[in-house]
Parts: C-alpha cells; structure tokens; sequence
C-alpha cells in the first residue's frame, strides 16, 4: 500500500521534481552532485526537493 501511494504521490511531481527525487533518493547522490549534473546550483536543487518532498507528505496523508 505505502510502494501504491508513494508511486501516485509521484505523479503529482513536475518532471524537474521527480527528477531531483530519483538522483537524491534512488542513485543516493548528494545535493552538490545533483546540481553538477544538472547543470544548476545546490541551493537550486535543495529548493525544488524541499518543496517535492512536501507535495510527497501532502498527498501521502
């Protein structure tokens, strides 16, 4: 059930979000290595996750 709603959750997430969570979360880079492969700043990247990972509790609870 928690795989079910996490996977709905995600698509909610713009594709820049979903993006960022997959780097961070599932290939477990840093928030520094993230923004070198996208080409943006870390304070970019920890903004944008920041705000996936409130839509992820919005819509998990």
């Amino acid at each position: 059930m928690d795989k079910l709603a996490l996977y709905d959750a995600l698509k909610r997430c713009t594709a820049r979000e979903a993006k960022i969570l997959r780097i961070r979360y599932y290939r477990g880079k840093t928030q520094t290595e993230a923004a070198a492969e996208l080409g943006v700043s870390q304070a970019q990247i920890s903004r944008i996750e920041k705000a996936a990972l409130q839509k992820l509790k919005k819509y998990m609870t």
